[in-house]
């Protein structure tokens, strides 16, 4: 499969390749095709748009020469060679421009869109101009409602700030400048950028230094053109009207407008932008200057790069940018317009080769599916394979394989399966779990080791047997070997085997436990409160209330194989599991439920379990001493007193303090009523005080 699939794949990208030739000079065509449609449109919206700053300076001309002709006071104005700077607010001065801000509202209120009209002197003094901008004024030239009146003095590079006020063409001059101005701001443009050589009055026109208005909204960028103003061949002073750009990143976005994925910029000599098509303006509001071509673009707009085609890749995307120098009709503006787009590039060959690849994919999966739905039956045996290897012997939607072989496979496990399973009732999970990790086949053998042994007796059973239905009794004592063996193997416990209505169980064995001590004594008393539980069920249903009884003993053992070759039991052996059947009968004696020794004892969590001391005994068969301690479910805060004033009396009568400890158990039944364990004390107590000196501290119990 893997060599049809890199042949498939071997064979595409050849075909591919063919065809990268021709595919790349089409879309070099077509993309040259498109570069040269964009810059021609763009070349003649800039000419559209700054052929009327040109106009606009000679109909300036012929309205300022015609207004000297009939206007006196601004022909005397003009014919000033010393301006005073007008510091005093209070002076009415600004009557002296009525008469020319009046030539200039009826010269600006012909533009339909912004304009700037503007004379100033030779020594850098400035007339009164009045602006009309794009966006904030257009409208009201259009309808004749409002204009912007503006004056500031530049002197000396010094500028002043900028005073403004609304008015209408049929509005006093006189009264609107009286009063206060409706807006202002600093203005730090350059008005004018002279020619280095010196200007006379046979000096060409000449285009000033963009001047960008941030203040407004929206933002406007504005380029004047310049003229000298003569008067028999002497200087006077520079007419200069100007237009906004807005109309020109207009521009650049119309010229996108046929579908082209792209961006356009129009860049002057400096490398200030002049518009782009993005809509942004061009104009940093923090550090007041306008963005160059390098300050927040990724790609690089290099002005020496002449050729019209060059490839450029940016951030991962294939971008072609085209350069078009001098796209503006004037001379000193040295504009260049770059386009970036798109690049279209090796579509046919990647098409070919993903075609290609994911139909070997889909090949690949196919065959994938098709071996998948053959062998999946073939996946779940050898999954509940591996789960019967770790003795976890539950079936999950274990299919039949399609296949004959794995038929024969499939049934010989199921069949080994339910041996598996009915085989572990019989044996211990536990064990056969060892056997399996030893890898080997079992054989006797015994060993010494710890082990905590646990017995567990139904009392009076066979009483029970006798008087009870069979079937009743039969479910009875499925449904509590049922709960009790699975509470000692949740513990960690090993049940060994049943004797009639007695569970033996082991602690520590065949693995080592930690805490067995701890785990055997929790699983009896959660055995007794499960009983408990049972009783309440049982009450209802046949009227039979349970006991059982419990003891643990935790001492060395013989642990191991025991048995001939042709059969084999796992089981302990010695002093200490006769011990633990003993401790299980003495419950018998004290009327208790669980008993544990004394080994046992001082493994044990004082704080999770209650526990009291019942005396020395020496159990029968047995001639060592042994201390045992009842384990109770009791938490109340009463017992726990009961079990203390209990070890107190015991501790007298040890002591052989009789008198002592007889009024102590007697105090102690007056004041808890009674406790089958403190009446059998009083009764030990009452039997020594009648034999003298010849008793024993040490209880001699029968079997």
């Amino acid at each position: 499969m893997v060599v049809a699939v890199a042949s498939i794949l071997v064979a595409s990208a050849i075909i591919g390749a063919i065809g990268v030739v021709r595919q790349q000079e089409l879309l070099d065509s077509s993309s040259q095709a498109q570069f040269t449609e964009v810059t021609t449109n763009v070349q003649s919206q800039v000419k559209n748009l700054l052929s009327w700053p040109d106009d606009s300076v000679t109909l300036s001309e012929m309205s300022v020469l015609e207004d000297l002709k009939m206007t006196s006071t601004v022909n005397n104005y003009l014919q000033r060679t010393n301006i005073s700077f007008n510091s005093d607010r209070d002076q009415k001065v600004r009557d002296v421009y009525r008469s020319s801000l009046e030539m200039m509202v009826s010269l600006c209120s012909s533009k339909m869109e912004g304009c700037l009209s503007t004379f100033y002197w030779p020594n850098g003094k400035v007339w009164p101009s009045l602006l009309s901008l794009l966006g904030l004024n257009l409208s009201v030239i259009r309808f004749g409602e409002r204009m912007d009146i503006w004056e500031n003095i530049i002197y000396n590079s010094s500028y002043t700030p900028l005073s403004g006020w609304f008015m209408n063409e049929s509005d006093d001059l006189s009264q609107v400048f009286n009063g206060p101005s409706d807006f202002g701001y600093q203005f730090s443009a350059v008005v004018n950028r002279k020619p280095s050589q010196g200007v006379n009055c046979s000096s060409p026109r000449w285009w000033s230094d963009l001047a960008t208005f941030p203040a407004y909204d929206p933002p406007i960028m504005i380029i004047g053109q310049n003229s000298v103003f003569c008067r028999n061949n002497t200087l006077i002073g520079y007419i200069k009207t100007c237009v906004e750009l807005n109309n020109i990143q207009k521009s650049l976005q119309d010229a996108l407008a046929n579908g082209q994925n792209g961006m356009l910029f129009l860049v002057e000599g400096t490398g200030k932008i002049v518009a782009t098509s993005t809509g942004l303006f061009p104009y940093d509001l923090q550090l007041s200057t306008n963005p160059r071509h390098g300050d927040e673009h990724k790609f690089e707009l290099d002005l020496s790069i002449l050729r019209s085609l060059q490839s450029n890749i940016s951030e991962g995307v294939n971008h072609l940018i085209y350069v078009k120098p001098d796209i503006a009709p004037y001379p000193d503006l040295d504009w260049t317009v770059f386009i970036l787009s798109v690049q279209p590039v090796d579509h046919f060959v990647r098409n070919v080769v993903l075609i290609a690849f994911f139909t070997c994919i889909g090949a690949a999966i196919l065959v994938f599916v098709a071996t998948f739905l053959i062998t999946r039956s073939l996946f779940h045996l050898s999954h509940e394979l591996e789960k019967v290897s770790r003795l976890e012997l539950d079936l999950n939607d274990l299919s039949e394989p399609p296949i004959w072989e794995a038929q024969r496979l499939y049934k010989s496990f199921i069949m080994m399966h339910a041996a598996l399973s009915s085989f572990r009732k019989f044996v211990p999970i536990e064990l056969i779990s060892h056997i399996m990790k030893s890898r080997r086949e079992a054989f006797p053998y015994l060993y010494p080791t710890q082990a905590t042994i646990y017995f567990q007796d139904i009392k009076d059973f066979t009483r029970l047997a006798e008087t009870e239905e069979p079937d009743v009794l039969a479910a009875i004592t499925e449904e509590y070997m049922e709960a009790m063996t699975t509470i000692i193997i949740d513990n960690g416990g090993m049940v060994d085997k049943y004797i009639g209505d007695c569970i033996m169980a082991l602690f520590n064995l065949p693995k080592p436990q930690a805490g067995h001590e701890q785990a055997a004594t929790r699983a009896a008393l959660e055995c007794t409160e499960q009983l408990q539980l049972l009783n309440k069920r049982w009450k209802k249903l046949y009227n039979i209330e349970l006991q059982h009884r419990i003891g643990i003993n935790t001492g060395e053992v013989l642990a191991g194989n025991i048995g001939s070759s042709q059969r084999l039991a796992f089981t302990c052996i010695g002093d200490n599991v006769n011990l633990a059947s003993r401790v299980e009968g003495a419950n018998k004696c004290y009327h208790t439920t669980v008993l544990i020794t004394d080994t046992t004892h001082e493994k044990i969590d004082r704080q999770t379990f209650t526990t009291r001391k019942i005396g020395t005994v020496r159990v029968a068969g047995k001639k060592r001493e042994t201390v045992l301690y009842e384990v109770s479910n009791h938490r109340s805060q009463e017992f726990r007193d009961l079990c203390q004033s209990y070890e107190y009396a015991l501790q007298l009568y040890d002591e052989r303090k009789l008198h002592e400890a007889k009024t102590e158990v007697e105090i102690l039944l007056d004041h808890y009523g009674y406790d089958a364990v403190s009446v059998r004390l009083l009764g030990r107590i009452n039997v020594a005080l009648e034999r003298g000196e010849a008793w024993s501290v040490i209880e001699v119990l029968d079997k």
